[in-house]
């Protein structure tokens, strides 16, 4: 699911985020070790790793419970189930089409992802193939998650 949200005009302000979720540096289904649940507020912009070549990043797997809020209003997210989000301030097409961090711009809407799940991070490109418990082969799931929208400053 994709949702996008406006953000503030002033570019000091930002969109934060609260949310439960397990933290580590790289949270994917098979690089979760040193992983933890708990709760932590960030900005959007601060979710941001600014690789070379721009790619979808700062995914945050196992969560329960994410909400994300600016001056007109908070997106709240929450299911019985884990699931992942991302929080960004460029769009998945911004950042699949550019060549190279110097040429993405930060947008003036956030780019709010939720995900059922995700296939680990092994791929045989560097080392040995996804164990298959990590794979995401389902052809067809169900999952249900509570979203409230709550606007602000009427």
């Amino acid at each position: 699911m994709n949702t996008v949200i406006n953000k503030k005009t002033d570019k000091n302000d930002d969109v934060s985020i609260k949310t439960l979720f397990t933290y580590s540096a790289g949270s994917l289904g098979d690089k979760n070790s040193c992983c933890y649940l708990g709760r932590f507020n960030s900005k959007v912009s601060e979710m941001h790793e600014d690789y070379i070549k721009p790619q979808e990043n700062g995914s945050h797997h196992f969560c329960r419970e994410v909400s994300i809020n600016n001056n007109s209003g908070k997106i709240y997210v929450l299911s019985e189930n884990d699931f992942a989000f991302n929080a960004s301030h460029f769009s998945i097409e911004q950042l699949t089409s550019k060549t190279h961090n110097f040429l993405l711009y930060e947008e003036d809407s956030t780019y709010l992802i939720i995900d059922y799940k995700q296939s680990g991070i092994g791929s045989n490109s560097c080392g040995p193939d996804l164990a298959e418990e990590y794979k995401l082969n389902e052809e067809e799931f169900s999952y249900n998650f509570y979203l409230k929208f709550v606007k602000t400053n009427i």
